[in-house]
């Protein structure tokens, strides 16, 4: 970089795609902070030199949204995206190709968001543009299909998924062959719907189809095999056969053990499997030394105060709690509820569920005036959200068992109309 900044200037377009790979780079391991410092650099050259209205200037604003997509942040992805847009439809109309892939990439972000009527609107829209300029037969317009199944799939629209991944299954068999990446790709796609749908014979079959390419193509140590491996093992696992999903999750592991490392998310994602299929077979024991590496990778890659890290952390202490070690499973409950306090605000149901959890091992240990104040707690957080919510009648009950194991001399619904009152002051 320093060699050619010396050769070229600092403001060369050819270092600006220097900025734009570095960027590229930090964007694929994670590291949003640095691509977007890297982008922003080769956008200030983009501008200067091009133009703020030239194709590359557009490109550039296209990766920077990709950046804030992938960190979640989705208002800035749109904004960004739509600065994309302007120049696309201005310099190119809105019928090319290149305008459509920022269609397709808005769509992605209200997907991302759970806001599928845009995103259906936003791919139709592209769908439109590549099968007038590509036509219906193009590996572009194939991915739209695939994207359009995505959405519905999560819409559980399971049959107009079907028929979305069908099209692009057949456009891509008959472009690049049966035997082809990218054909193994829409068969597990396939699967995947066919496994919501609890069609485990059609999923199973979809996913073999899938594994034979790819094993014969990349060889049985690829990490793209270890992941059909895993949704195997996962179609199992739904199935109650924990024996043959825990073979399939192990062979998953190896591979990713080897290939990615053992801190790398997808390994990750492995070990958490595999508890949950111990867990579920009441090997509490086994369940908690995979939870507890769980647990440190995502408090490495997220943080301590991440949601994803209170999910384990409920996870262990649910274990503990099942396996009747109560203090393990207080100290597991009071982490994750401090997370919950903190990230999703006053109101939001997984605070009310976990003083819930934190309540009710309270009652077991028999310290009932704590059991009071966190099923009160509970019982106040599931109020604000929703005063006809289901859980509301249980912690009241609850609430009042324990009152009575305290023998206090106020009648029940007194004292708790007045303990309402004072946390509405």
């Amino acid at each position: 970089m320093h060699i050619s900044k010396k050769k070229l200037g600092k403001r060369h377009p050819k270092i600006a795609v220097i900025c734009n790979n570095i960027a590229l780079v930090h964007n694929r391991q994670g590291d949003y902070h640095n691509a977007l410092e890297w982008y922003q650099k080769a956008l200030e050259i983009d501008k200067k030199v091009l133009g703020k209205e030239h194709p590359t200037t557009s490109i550039t604003y296209n990766n920077i949204a990709n950046v804030y997509d992938n960190q979640g942040d989705y208002t800035n992805a749109l904004r960004w995206y739509r600065k994309a847009l302007v120049i696309r439809e201005k310099v190119l109309g809105n019928k090319h190709p290149d305008t459509a892939s920022i269609y397709n990439n808005i769509a992605l972000v209200y997907n991302n968001q759970g806001d599928y009527t845009n995103a259906l609107e936003w791919c139709y829209e592209a769908l439109a543009v590549n099968e007038k300029a590509l036509g219906k037969e193009h590996p572009n317009t194939a991915s739209i299909y695939n994207n359009i199944a995505l959405i519905y799939s999560l819409q559980r629209d399971f049959l107009m998924a079907l028929e979305w991944y069908g099209k692009a299954l057949d456009v891509i068999k008959n472009l690049l062959g049966v035997e082809h990446l990218m054909t193994a790709t829409a068969y597990n796609n396939i699967a995947d719907v066919y496994a919501e749908q609890g069609n485990y014979s059609e999923s199973l079959k979809k996913y073999q189809k899938s594994l034979i390419i790819k094993e014969t193509i990349l060889g049985n140590e690829h990490p793209s095999v270890a992941t059909i491996y895993y949704n195997i093992a996962s179609l199992y696992n739904k199935q109650d056969e924990y024996s043959i999903a825990l073979e399939w999750v192990f062979k998953a592991l190896v591979i990713r053990e080897n290939v990615l490392g053992t801190e790398h998310p997808d390994t990750m994602f492995t070990y958490d499997a595999i508890a949950l299929m111990y867990y579920r077979q009441c090997e509490y024991n086994k369940a908690l030394k995979w939870l507890y590496k769980v647990s440190t990778i995502r408090e490495r890659l997220m943080g301590i105060e991440h949601p994803s890290t209170a999910v384990t952390y409920n996870n262990i202490a649910n274990s503990y709690r099942n396996q009747g070690d109560y203090s393990n499973a207080l100290k597991w409950y009071q982490k994750t509820l401090a997370i919950d306090e903190k990230i999703p605000g006053t109101g939001h149901s997984d605070v009310a569920t976990s003083c819930y959890n934190v309540a009710s091992v309270f009652d077991q240990l028999g310290d009932y005036s704590s059991a009071l104040k966190f099923y009160t707690k509970s019982y106040k957080k599931y109020l604000e959200l929703d005063i006809t919510h289901p859980s509301l009648r249980t912690i009241k009950k609850n609430i009042s068992l324990v009152y009575k194991k305290e023998t206090l001399n106020e009648p029940f619904e007194v004292w708790f109309e007045k303990i309402l009152e004072t946390s509405e002051q």
